[in-house]
């Protein structure tokens, strides 16, 4: 049987008074048990062409802030991954919260985390690489940042980049 295919996750960073909210990922959880991440996940079927539907739905899911409590939800980074023959397309949003307040979730815990404080936390390689380089370059342009994953899953970013203007 052939397993190819393209799989298309959303993820977002979401910013309130220089704080972005995290989700510390269960201990059960298979993939990457107890580490920090983003917001999101798997675009259903139907918002596969959507990408920022999807991550509006999966913000909802998992922390109940709505989308008219979110401003400048802006995509940032499209980082193409290649696992085993199946691409994944991470469509990856930064915005701005007008709320603090969620609820809990079964996937991990959310926390308002400084922003000095976010490459101290226990981080996949992508994600640190891709926080840094936010933290460093991105949040000052608006471009997006095309990027790809390498064999040790940091990121790396193409030589382009795109305005989004």
């Amino acid at each position: 049987m052939n397993n190819t295919g393209t799989h298309t996750v959303v993820e977002a960073f979401l910013e309130h008074n220089n704080k972005f909210l995290m989700m510390r990922r269960s201990k059960e959880r298979k993939v990457y048990p107890d580490v920090w991440a983003a917001i999101g996940g798997g675009a259903k079927l139907e918002e596969m062409f959507y990408p920022r539907a999807a991550c509006l739905r999966e913000i909802t899911e998992e922390t109940s802030i709505l989308p008219d409590e979110i401003t400048g939800l802006s995509l940032r980074y499209l980082i193409v991954v290649n696992i085993n023959i199946n691409i994944r397309n991470h469509f990856v949003y930064f915005g701005k919260s007008k709320t603090i307040d969620f609820i809990d979730t079964d996937e991990g815990t959310l926390y308002w985390v400084d922003k000095d404080d976010l490459l101290n936390l226990k981080l996949t390689p992508y994600f640190k690489s891709l926080i840094q380089h936010y933290l460093t370059e991105a949040q000052y342009d608006n471009f997006i940042y095309l990027g790809t994953i390498d064999e040790h899953n940091n990121l790396v970013f193409n030589i382009f980049n795109i305005y989004n203007g």
